[in-house]
């Protein structure tokens, strides 16, 4: 289907955000959501943002056209259509970061395996998120590629030299990062989860020193 867990939306968004990416490429754009939150947050958000001026590339590959509408091409500066592998050996474009959300899955091990190589050698970075279970997609909308065939787990990913895995916090998918700029986007991620956790806390120390101020006048 053209969509993937929404639990997982506002992690994918972080990630994005701390590589900062000037080139983005989105394999399986599907109903086009990652294109269109990484334009909102990257560039609307951005310092220099003028509207419907983009300045930061975001190209899409796509296997099922039926997909698409009118909405793609106001995000995506181009889609291409046909297998991830193929088009990757292809293409003269180097980009920042390849998007691959919800499609390993679709893919058996060798030929994912296949398309991550393929990824990395015309990207500095790749996002993968991935489901952990093999449940058949409920409604399909006559795509023939939406047939889930391999399981992918965290030793399937051995082969990337640098990874950094990040929880989903629902557990149904499994996310991971690996490229050039992982050690600012781990340290990013990690300073983000420390102040959320302190903000958590915040109230509960407020309220001790009030009382601790209310016994002292006492």
């Amino acid at each position: 289907m053209p969509s993937s867990h929404f639990h997982q939306l506002s992690t994918i968004l972080e990630l994005i955000i701390y590589t900062n990416p000037q080139s983005i490429l989105d394999i399986g754009v599907g109903f086009g959501k990652y294109g269109l939150l990484a334009r909102e947050y990257l560039e609307i958000w951005g310092p220099n943002s003028t509207l419907n001026q983009w300045e930061r590339k975001i190209d899409g590959i796509e296997a099922f056209e039926d997909y698409l509408t009118p909405t793609h091409s106001y995000i995506y500066d181009q889609i291409l259509i046909g297998d991830a592998r193929e088009i990757l050996g292809g293409l003269n474009s180097d980009y920042d970061l390849i998007l691959l959300i919800a499609v390993l899955e679709y893919l058996d091990h060798a030929s994912g395996i296949e398309l991550i190589e393929n990824c990395l050698r015309v990207s500095r970075n790749i996002l993968i998120s991935t489901d952990k279970s093999l449940r058949p997609t409920t409604n399909p909308f006559g795509n023939p590629f939406e047939a889930k065939k391999f399981l992918w787990e965290k030793r399937q990913f051995a082969f990337l030299t640098n990874r950094f895995f990040v929880a989903d916090p629902i557990g149904d998918t499994l996310i991971c990062f690996s490229g050039t700029d992982l050690p600012q986007v781990k340290k990013a991620y990690k300073w983000t989860k420390v102040k959320s956790r302190v903000n958590m806390f915040l109230p509960f120390i407020h309220g001790l020193r009030k009382i601790r101020i209310r016994s002292a006048k006492r």
